[in-house]
This record gives C-alpha cells, sequence and structure tokens, in this order.
C-alpha cells in the first residue's frame, strides 16, 4: 500500500505547472470612406488637423489584449507565477485503510532555459503532519535537463531529459484556444474570463509522465475526458498592460486522478497475473477493483499571479554548483519492515538482524547501511518526558559523548546526527529520527560506513517518510 501512495504523491508532484494564453493577430481596420472624392478634396485639411486629432483607438478585444502578452512568453521573458493544490487520497485494501492529505504552495520564476522553485509540501499520514520545503534549480541545455535541489542544506544534482519541467510554461501560451473567452470592463481594466481547452498542456503532461516509468503507463489516459480550466485575466485599461492572471485546474486535476486510479488497477492486476518467478499468484484472474478501493478529491489546484518581468535575472546559486551526483538508489524492489508496532518500507535486500541482543527492537541492514529502532513506552518514562521534543533531548543527552549535532527539523521529525571513529581512523555515520505513537516513543538510528553517508544520507531522509504505526 506504501508503494501505492507514493506512486500516487508522485503524480501530484508532477502535477505542478505554468499557465499563459495566446491570441490570434486581431483583424485589420478596413473601413473606408464611401465617397473618395469627398476625401480627395478635404486632403490638405485633414492633413493641417493631424496633430490635433488623434487616430482612433481600435475597441479592445480578446485577441488584441492577449496577443503581445503571449508574444512576451514566446519570447522567453522572464515570469514568475503561484501554484497552490490540496488533495485528499484514501485507499482501502485487504482490510487495511489510509488516507493522505497533501497541501503545497510553489512559487515559480523562469526565463529561457532555467527555472527556480521554492515552495512548501505538507503531508499528513497516519496523524503525523509532515513538512517538506523545496529550493529547486533545473537548467535546459538542448535536450537535457539538469536538476539541482537542496535538501537538509545539501545540495545534489540529477540530469534526465524531462524537457517538459521547462516549457511546460511556453506550450501552453502556444496553442490555448480563445473561443470559450469574453470580454467586459470595469472601471480602470479590462477583464477576460471563461473555460479553456487544456490539452495542448495536457498532452505535455502525457508525455512526462510517460518517461517516469516507474509510477505507470499512462497509454490508456483519455485527454478528452478532461475538464476545461477556468481562467481569469486582468489588464490595465489605459497601458493594456496584464495585472492579474488566474488558471483554475481543480475539476481537470480531479478527472486526471480518476483515470490514473483505474489506470493504476489495472496495472496492478496484469502485475499480479504475471508472477516473476513463475508460481500462479493466488491473485492471479481476480478482479482487483472489488478488492482494492481508491478515491482522490482534490480542493484547489489553482496557478494564480502570473508576472512578466523582462529585467528579471536567474542565475544557479554558487553553491548548486558544486552539487553532488544524486544517489541512485532502486525503487523497484521495496517491503514492509516491522518492529512491533511500527512498520518502514526499505529495500527488500535489506535483512533482519539479530535485534534483542544489542537491546533493540529491530535492526535491519544490507552491505551499505542499516536500521536500528527502539521503542520505549511512555509510561516507563514517567513525568520527565512528556512529548517527542522531550525524548529527542533526552536521546541526544545520552550520545553527548559522541559529540552529536543539533537537533534540527527533517520533514516533520526530530534529528541528530554524529560520527563515531574508532582508533583506526575508519568508523560510523549516524542519522537518528525520533518518532511518537499512541503509547510510546521511537528511535530509528540509520547507519553506514562514514565514508558513504554523504550518498546514503538522502535516502535515509526518504525513509523516514515511509514509517506508519498499527496501535
Amino acid at each position: 500500500m506504501k508503494k501505492t501512495i507514493a506512486m500516487l504523491l508522485v503524480l501530484v508532484m508532477v502535477l505542478s505547472l505554468g499557465l499563459s494564453a495566446c491570441g490570434n493577430k486581431p483583424a485589420e481596420n478596413t473601413n473606408q470612406s464611401s465617397n473618395s472624392n469627398e476625401a480627395a478634396a478635404n486632403t490638405n485639411e485633414a492633413s493641417a488637423n493631424t496633430n490635433d486629432v488623434p487616430e482612433p483607438e481600435p475597441p479592445a478585444t480578446v485577441e488584441s489584449l492577449l496577443k503581445p502578452f503571449m508574444e512576451k512568453v514566446k519570447s522567453g521573458i522572464g515570469a514568475s507565477y503561484s501554484t497552490d493544490m490540496a488533495m485528499k487520497i484514501s485507499i482501502e485494501a485487504l482490510g487495511q485503510s489510509q488516507t493522505v492529505e497533501m497541501s503545497s504552495r510553489f512559487e515559480t520564476e523562469g526565463k529561457g532555459d532555467i527555472t527556480h522553485v521554492t515552495g512548501t509540501m505538507e503531508i499528513m499520514q497516519d496523524g503525523e503532519n509532515n513538512t517538506a520545503d523545496m529550493d529547486a534549480w533545473t537548467v535546459r541545455s538542448g535536450e537535457k535537463i539538469t536538476s539541482y535541489t537542496k535538501t537538509d542544506g545539501t545540495w545534489y544534482k540529477q540530469d534526465s531529459n524531462l524537457a517538459g519541467y521547462i516549457d511546460g510554461f511556453q506550450s501552453l501560451a502556444m496553442n490555448l484556444d480563445l473561443s470559450g473567452l469574453t470580454l467586459s470592463e470595469a472601471d480602470n481594466e479590462y477583464i477576460i474570463q471563461g473555460s479553456v481547452d487544456i490539452g495542448p498542456l495536457m498532452d505535455k503532461l502525457k508525455d512526462l509522465l510517460s518517461s517516469m516509468e516507474e509510477i505507470g503507463d499512462f497509454d490508456a489516459l483519455d485527454l478528452s475526458k478532461v475538464a476545461p480550466a477556468d481562467v481569469i485575466y486582468r489588464f490595465d485599461k489605459t497601458t493594456k498592460d496584464l495585472t492579474y492572471c488566474e488558471m483554475d485546474l481543480k475539476e481537470s486535476y480531479q478527472d486526471i486522478m480518476d483515470q490514473f486510479i483505474t489506470i493504476l488497477i489495472d496495472q496492478l492486476t496484469k502485475q499480479d497475473e504475471n508472477s516473476e518467478d513463475g508460481e500462479k499468484d493466488p491473485l492471479a484472474g481476480l478482479d482487483l477493483s472489488s478488492l482494492i478501493k481508491m478515491e482522490t478529491e482534490v480542493f484547489n489546484a489553482k496557478t494564480t499571479d502570473i508576472k512578466l518581468d523582462p529585467e528579471l535575472k536567474l542565475e544557479l546559486p554558487e553553491e548548486a554548483k558544486n552539487a553532488k551526483d544524486a544517489p541512485v538508489v532502486s525503487d523497484d524492489d521495496y517491503a514492509d519492515y516491522h518492529a512491533q508496532e511500527l512498520c518502514i518500507y526499505l529495500p527488500d535486500d535489506f535483512e533482519e538482524q539479530d535485534a534483542a541482543s544489542y537491546g533493540y527492537d529491530g535492526i535491519f541492514a544490507n552491505d551499505k547501511a542499516g536500521c536500528a529502532i527502539l521503542r520505549e513506552d511512555k509510561a516507563s518514562l514517567g513525568d520527565a518526558v512528556k512529548d517527542l521534543s522531550a525524548y529527542a533531548t533526552l536521546l541526544r543527552s545520552a550520545n553527548a559523548e559522541r559529540s552529536p549535532g543539533e537537533l534540527k527539523d527533517v520533514n516533520g521529525h526530530p534529528v541528530f546526527e554524529y560520527t563515531y571513529k574508532t582508533d583506526d581512523g575508519t568508523g560510523f555515520s549516524y542519522f537518528t529520527a525520533v518518532f511518537e505513537s499512541e503509547k510510546a516513543f521511537w528511535m530509528l538510528q540509520f547507519f553506514s560506513d562514514m565514508e558513504d553517508y554523504e550518498q546514503l544520507r538522502p535516502s535515509f531522509v526518504d525513509w523516514i517518510d515511509t514509517v506508519s504505526f498499527t496501535e
């Protein structure tokens, strides 16, 4: 179930996009005088009054207002916008149920081949509220795009061919159908609003998702069933400049998520029918739609505050230029590991160790890293440890002789780190995260050889987000 939720959350992250619009060239004014002789006779008089009588300005239209905006977008002008999303994912399978609520707000700046995204995503799962901050850059060179992401103070880079992350904004701007838009006037502004077919953007989104094979095969995604988006543009009546733009994609995203769930259940059924070890799976041939119930409810999916800025300057930060290569960790084979009522999702080459001999409730490890789990009943700790913060402080103090780092928040969890060196110069590094369930406090201590720690640390950060409890 955790992998299914992870796949859905990846899709949610991908559904972050830009907004613009395009228009056709307005028709030229072809009105001419019906009396050519009179026009010729009055030529001198008209010439003499040229400086006194300005040419009448043609009436504003949807096309005449949006066309200059669209041309600027096509030219690669600097642009910024905000994206807000909120949704709930509910899953019931084989007697288990889980609900995940997600909300996010991202601020995006882009110019030419460089984009900068900052923001926050909050995920509520199993009664725990986890917050993740984002600071990411993407730089395109030809068909290659390099992503730079800051994770807990350290920059990592990764190359890919997902150009859709860069040009989705422009592809939408160049292809929108304006036939569903109407123009109205207020005191100091023109207002354009209505519904637009976002098919061009959906095509780009489908291409992007199809390149991410680990979250599904999207050939069955029917873009014709995706609802149009509601848009509002506001223009200054005097300057004709865009002052506000908003695109509401709530219904569009609801349609996408509903289709994705149908596709996902179908793929899970086919996966069961094709067991890798050649043995017949007990679920083979069953209609999993009767065993698995998944629902999503999109509360908000809106792009706002579109601004164009020809003076915008974007440059990759110096510290990001020295980013480390992001660690490559296979997502193909993961499994649930249990220590009493705690469950964690780890690579399936981890093996259970003799935890009791070391005073732990669970130890799982492979040849590169390990995870030691300790459970302490709240009642046994007494009144001195009243909350998670106090327990985290107690653990750090217990390791004082190893000079642990300061307690810090990592994805909503108290964490401290330290390295223990032996006399021969080798040693282990530890990433200690603290959790709380209804009846107990928990310590999860990830460890590795100190020379492998920096490469593995991003995985430790990811793995703590897979922890759940069954009381």
